[in-house]
């Protein structure tokens, strides 16, 4: 009968923040569903020409999503009965913007945000530019650590590591995302004018990830 042990190695890795990531939603609620995009569209307009002085073009706007809706409201007749009523088309268009970490431009950008007429909804955060080159590091200290507690195991059984026979890897979104929290109060301090975020400084991302090995046992 074939010997083998099997074990997880684990991972773990520290990464630091090099990039920005602007999540920006507009909104635009009408009866008439052409006035509704009109109104989507007109914002987006205000938005692009907002952040164009900051150095950025209508290329740098990805749309993440773009969603138009129908909404109700429920609404008490004479009869006292409630009924659903049609309260109009809602557009609402989501948009990412990335850039290098630079508290200064972060602090541009969201200057220019604060005076633009579209008033976008926003979620700021900090990630890493090069995933792949930090997943890469991940799966080897996976492996290193795998090796070093197979080894050890064989050993306190008597036994020396053979041939390394599998390997298994479930892929899964890591989420290369800094813990460090947005302040809504962000934007309104960005519309003052001595006020600034080049001292920003998020937190690393803390990262693991794992895969299973199978070695055979001499």
């Amino acid at each position: 009968m074939e010997r083998t042990i099997t074990v997880r190695g684990t991972g773990k890795l520290s990464v630091k923040p090099d990039l920005i990531n602007i999540d920006l939603t507009l909104s635009s609620k009408d009866m008439v569903y052409s006035k509704a995009m009109q109104g989507e569209d007109k914002q987006l307009s205000a938005l692009r020409e907002a952040l164009a002085p900051a150095g950025f073009t209508e290329d740098d706007l990805k749309t993440a999503s773009f969603d138009v809706r129908t909404e109700y409201q429920s609404v008490r007749g004479k009869d006292g009965m409630y009924r659903e009523e049609f309260a109009g088309y809602v557009c609402e268009h989501q948009l990412k913007l990335e850039f290098p970490l630079d508290g200064d431009k972060l602090s541009e950008v969201l200057s220019a945000v604060s005076r633009c007429t579209a008033e976008p909804r926003l979620f700021i955060s900090f990630s890493v530019k090069d995933k792949s080159a930090a997943s890469d590091k991940l799966l080897a200290s996976a492996a290193k650590n795998a090796k070093s507690r197979a080894r050890l195991l064989a050993e306190a059984a008597g036994a020396e590591l053979g041939e390394l026979v599998s390997i298994t890897y479930d892929w899964r979104d890591l989420g290369f995302v800094s813990p460090t929290a947005y302040n809504r109060n962000m934007l309104k301090c960005a519309a003052e004018e001595d006020c600034g975020f080049g001292g920003i400084s998020p937190q690393d991302i803390d990262l693991s990830d794992s895969a299973v090995f199978v070695w055979e046992l001499a």
